[in-house]
């Protein structure tokens, strides 16, 4: 057995786990080939209570009672040793050939050390018209052709996290980051607070290894979208928390932020009259966006934040 797959949640639907689990009971790679890991992120009610993993001969559920999708990544990978690691969110259905094709892909691909795929959407109600043009927030990814790549800013290359296909190596870099950095901790979700991040700087633990990432089109991930995800107030604030991890990442690992120099006037006012032309969403996204910037730059301010790369 070298395949851990691993779950974190806090406090899920239930319906959308049930589903998660069933999927990787469908999986065409034989279960006493991969060990099953559940990381209950201190849920209101524990999962071990409502979540029947017999059927899997190698699962376990853990608790791990410090909030936040950083902790619950590191808790796991502190708890196998196995060479590599699937993560799958708790509204991931990973179509059943999903783990056999990740470890071929892995096995043909000796200089990747991660790989991803598509995530495509089930929605639990018919999407508004606008939210076409927003789904990559949702984490939803399309793609025809194989890519990889050893560059850091080459985003169509890199996994995301729903499904992302993990090496050992790659994971014990995080480990070691996570442990001299408390400010890498404070990246993804935790409870109600909206962040993101933590699953790029794992990918990015690729580059410190001397290995590459990649994305492949035949592995494939449905991602379950509940109804309340799918408003412009929700997609907003996604987004305005994904614009300021991702200038925290980069200026925790020492890289470029890209913050434009203050404008002069002439160039704010031309941005405003393009502003005004867009539709009301557009706006809305695009007001988002810049509040992420101004979220970080308080940051920088207030925290004093250190570069640990």
């Amino acid at each position: 057995m070298n395949v851990s797959v691993i779950i974190c949640t806090n406090n899920p639907r239930l319906d959308y786990l049930s589903r998660v689990l069933e999927a990787l009971r469908q999986q065409s790679l034989p279960a006493d080939e991969w060990e099953l890991l559940l990381v209950d992120n201190a849920s209101h009610v524990p999962l071990e209570r409502s979540c029947d993993l017999t059927w899997h001969p190698q699962a376990r559920c853990i608790v791990e009672n410090e909030l936040g999708a950083s902790h619950a990544r590191w808790r796991a990978i502190r708890e196998t040793q196995t060479g590599i690691r699937v993560f799958v969110d708790d509204d991931n259905l990973l179509h059943p050939d999903y783990l056999a094709t990740a470890v071929r892909l892995l096995g043909a691909h000796p200089w990747l050390g991660a790989i991803g795929g598509q995530t495509l959407p089930e929605y639990e109600v018919p999407p508004p018209g606008w939210l076409t043009r927003y789904e990559r927030v949702l984490a939803i990814r399309r793609f025809k052709k194989a890519r990889w790549s050893n560059a850091a800013d080459d985003w169509q290359s890199q996994p995301w996290g729903a499904g992302m296909v993990v090496r050992k190596s790659v994971c014990d870099i995080y480990d070691a980051n996570l442990s001299k950095s408390p400010e890498r901790r404070a990246l993804g979700r935790k409870g109600s607070v909206l962040g993101s991040a933590e699953d790029i700087d794992l990918i990015l633990g690729c580059l410190d290894v001397g290995l590459g990432f990649g994305t492949f089109p035949e592995l494939v991930v449905t991602h379950l979208i509940p109804e309340r995800r799918m408003t412009e107030a929700s997609v907003a604030a996604i987004t305005r928390a994904m614009v300021t991890s991702n200038l925290l990442l980069s200026h925790l690992r020492g890289e470029p932020t890209n913050l434009s120099e203050r404008p002069s006037v002439y160039t704010h006012l031309r941005g405003f009259y393009h502003f005004l032309r867009m539709n009301s969403t557009d706006r809305r996204f695009a007001a988002a966006v810049e509040a992420g910037q101004q979220d970080f730059q308080g940051m920088l301010k207030s925290r004093n934040l250190p570069r640990t790369q």
